[in-house]
């Protein structure tokens, strides 16, 4: 709401009342059809899906824009009436908006085409995007063209002052300075194709010094504390620690609320809540902030895990935040090693974790191998001869400690439903003295005397398996790996891999990894073959709408001149590049490539018109009409994403790239696609004698004589 209060006054100090009013109206038309929209839909809106409404902000303000413009100039350069001037305009722009529209929503569809939880994740901001796109090219064809035909493009309204435009203030600088650019680089296009180089290499040494992260902290205002316990303890003992631990963090003043489950972790509530697995010694406590703010979480987090720290010696004990589009838990590297006996698996891990310890690799902080976690459980063998001279058989043995360990069915019960539960009788032992049970029990002999259990059975503890994890129907033991803070986790994972490569594994075993950098890899799998696909049926959009190679592929240079501002912007904001910034990336192509498109007809255009002229003049008065609409266009798009940008969302890197992108890609843009128009394209052969009545001017009250024809 902020963006878009921001946006109506930006277009009131540009293009005057009524245009602004227009262009204003749609935003609240083309979000509320969007919304409609998002209803037959079975997504909602939440937290992913408004990060489609905003990314959406600067495309719709462009289409009002371009069909607002287009009927102003026919309007008041050509003489033509406000209704006759609304329906020529947008029927005259209407098949580059379609090609805009479809090439950016095509961008995005990779993001769509993704299946693993990652991206089933995104699925709903690309959706409302779609939506958001369609609805945008909806309202600008048919609500701005309507309110265009009733209210007029006019810069004064009755009885209402004229705001003064910064974009008339501009026209001098569009007339002399740009022109004057533009002919100098026409003329000396090394020295633009130099500066451009330069310009491209700085942001390349930029972008590598910048980190890299799949995506940033996240705003929810939850978090999990997972305990792990030893695996011989008692299911009691589990309990008692996990209450102890929640009336610690529940006196807290930050915390609404928390609750606990033993054995099992929390159902997957949110994709980014921390795993814990399915056993009885592990627990985890769920707990709810009354903030908002992944910095305050963060500082909370580390401050609560200090506090835990005293209980390292019962459990491991961790507090985690949630981590956005993907499940928690997992360390930043995993090796798993797979084979056909789990004691040899064992060994081998044991070795390889001494080969990754002794193979001088940096970053490597704590290890924890599943090798060294030995189940002790409780071995009762029975006293054969003791037993014989006792008069007590194995078989009454039997009975007891089934009454000891699992119990005996003694009979049903049948609840109000008609459920039938077994009615299980067993012997409780107490938690102070455990193994006196078998002192409290009694066996019957052969001749009716009581003889205590402990007399006819020995009790001892051995090393077991309690949790074996089987893939591919092979016993598999991993070995988890974290990075010191600091280190890049992807020169942790590749420095592991060299390791572990050279360690020798015989016939039958093999190794597997997960971690971080392998669940990014798992995420975003197929991401570019779904890109290759995409780019080439853009590209042949492009080919079907101007009948050419060459003109598509200069629509698609303007993209990696968006790539410079955006990366330079990163880098003092102190962002770095994650898949949120991708994201913006892709909306900022979006927003070129509209622009490029829009100029690049409007030279074709202008081609048609007057064949004689020369391609250079012509590549320059395109670039002069499309200034002002190119400008504009970039001017709402950043100060719609000031707010975002300013403030510390999990968007925030994503606003900076399209303000950066923005910031540079404009001038670059309506530098660059010009020049190379005017050395790509070819003159119009003329067949037949074109007049027409209205000049190239935009709708901003430049003076009419100029350039008129």
């Amino acid at each position: 709401m902020t963006g878009i209060a921001i946006l109506a006054v930006v277009l009131l100090f540009a293009v005057g009342l009524r245009s602004a009013f227009i262009i204003s109206s749609m935003l609240p038309a083309a979000l509320f059809l969007s919304v409609v929209g998002l209803s037959f839909t079975d997504y909602g809106i939440q937290e992913i899906s408004l990060a489609g409404f905003i990314i959406a902000l600067g495309l719709i303000v462009d289409n009002g824009i371009v069909v607002t413009e287009k009927a102003y100039k026919l309007n008041h350069y050509g003489g033509h009436t406000r209704e006759d001037a609304a329906i020529r305009g947008t029927s005259s722009v209407i098949m580059p908006l379609l090609s805009s529209t479809a090439t950016t929503a095509l961008a995005f569809a990779p993001l769509y085409l993704l299946t693993s939880t990652t991206g089933l994740f995104l699925h709903s901001l690309v959706a409302v995007i779609w939506l958001c796109l369609g609805a945008s090219l909806l309202a600008a064809v048919i609500i701005s063209s309507v309110m265009i035909a009733r209210l007029g493009t006019e810069n004064k309204a009755p009885f209402l002052p004229s705001p003064p435009s910064f974009l008339i203030a501009l026209i001098p600088f569009r007339d002399k300075t740009y022109r004057s650019v533009l002919r100098y680089f026409i003329k000396h296009p090394l020295q633009l194709m130099g500066g451009i180089g330069l310009l491209l290499y700085v942001t390349g040494m930029v972008a590598s010094r910048l980190p890299v992260i799949v995506f940033p902290d996240s705003e929810d205002p939850y978090f999990t504390v997972t305990i792990k316990a030893p695996l011989d303890r008692s299911e009691d003992f589990v309990k008692d620690l996990t209450y102890e631990i929640s009336d610690l963090i529940e006196g807290r003043e930050e915390i609404n609320v928390c609750a606990s489950v033993t054995g099992a972790a929390f159902p997957m509530v949110n994709t980014g809540i921390s795993r814990v697995p399915t056993r009885r010694n592990n627990a985890q406590i769920f707990c709810s902030v009354n903030f908002r703010s992944a910095q305050q979480m963060n500082d909370m987090v580390t401050e609560l895990n200090e506090q835990l720290a005293h209980y390292d010696a019962l459990a491991d004990v961790e507090a985690s935040p949630f981590t956005v589009g993907g499940g928690g838990g997992l360390s930043d590297v995993e090796v798993e090693l797979r084979g056909p006996r789990i004691q040899a698996v064992r060994d081998y891990a044991t070795e390889l974790e001494n080969h990754l310890k002794n193979y001088g690799i940096e970053g490597i902080g704590e290890i924890d191998n599943e090798a060294e976690s030995r189940y002790y459980a409780l071995n009762i063998r029975f006293k054969e001869r003791r037993a014989s001279a006792l008069g007590v058989d194995r078989r009454s043995v039997d009975k007891v400690l089934v009454l000891i360990t699992h119990g005996k069915e003694v009979d049903t019960f049948r609840d109000t439903d008609g459920d039938e539960l077994a009615i299980m009788l067993r012997a409780e032992a107490h938690s102070e003295d455990p193994l006196n049970v078998f002192d409290r029990i009694f066996v019957t002999s052969k001749t009716g005397a009581k003889i205590p259990l402990s007399q006819v059975v020995e009790i001892s503890f051995k090393e077991d398996e309690f949790d074996i994890a089987h893939k591919m129907f092979k016993p598999q033991i991993s070995i988890k790996i974290d990075a010191v803070p600091g280190h890049s986790v992807s020169q942790l994972t590749n420095d592991v891999k060299a390791a572990v490569a050279a360690f020798e594994l015989p016939q039958g075993y093999s190794v597997n990894y997960d971690g971080k950098i392998a669940d990014q890899a798992a995420s975003f799998g197929g991401m570019s073959k779904y890109v290759g696909v995409i780019g080439l049926i853009v590209l042949a959009i492009f080919v079907f709408q101007f009948g050419s190679v060459v003109q598509p592929l200069l629509i698609c240079a303007a993209i990696p001149l968006s790539f410079i501002g955006a990366f330079l912007l990163l880098y003092p904001m102190n962002q770095p590049i994650s898949f949120l910034a991708f994201i913006g990336l892709t909306s900022l192509m979006g927003i070129v490539i509209n622009n490029s498109i829009l100029l690049v007809d409007e030279g074709n255009q202008l081609r048609d018109l007057e064949p004689e002229t020369d391609i250079s003049e012509i590549a320059i008065r395109a670039g002069c009409n499309r200034f002002m609409p190119i400008l504009l266009t970039s001017v709402t798009s950043i100060v719609g994403l000031l707010p975002l940008a300013m403030g510390q969302s999990m968007f925030k890197a994503l606003a900076i790239v399209v303000i950066g992108g923005l910031g540079t890609s404009t001038f670059l843009t309506l530098i660059c696609l010009p020049v190379l128009y005017a050395y790509v394209t070819r003159r119009k052969t003329p067949t037949t004698t074109v007049t027409h009545d209205w000049s190239g001017n935009s709708m901003l009250g430049e003076q009419v004589g100029e350039q008129k024809s």
